[in-house]
């Protein structure tokens, strides 16, 4: 394989792998398994403010995966 594909496949699963880490980090958040889904959004939003973490890999899946993006467009 070329070392492009190398790289794209890379970004591409490291940064699934990141998405998937920050929806199981959002779903252990306390409020939010306590109260249900009646207020999921707000406690969501509370969350990206107040919790790091899941924050974190987010913003890293996104940037991953939106290079991965791109540099597919390239090939």
């Amino acid at each position: 394989m070329d070392k492009k594909y190398i790289v794209y496949w890379t970004k591409l699963l490291v940064g699934l792998a990141f998405l998937i880490i920050s929806v199981l980090l959002f779903l252990h958040v306390p409020e939010i398994v306590a109260t249900g889904a009646s207020n999921y959004m707000q406690l969501v939003f509370f969350t990206l403010l107040t919790n790091p973490y899941p924050t974190f890999f987010l913003v890293i899946s996104v940037y991953l995966l939106a290079s991965s993006y791109l540099d597919l467009k390239k090939f």
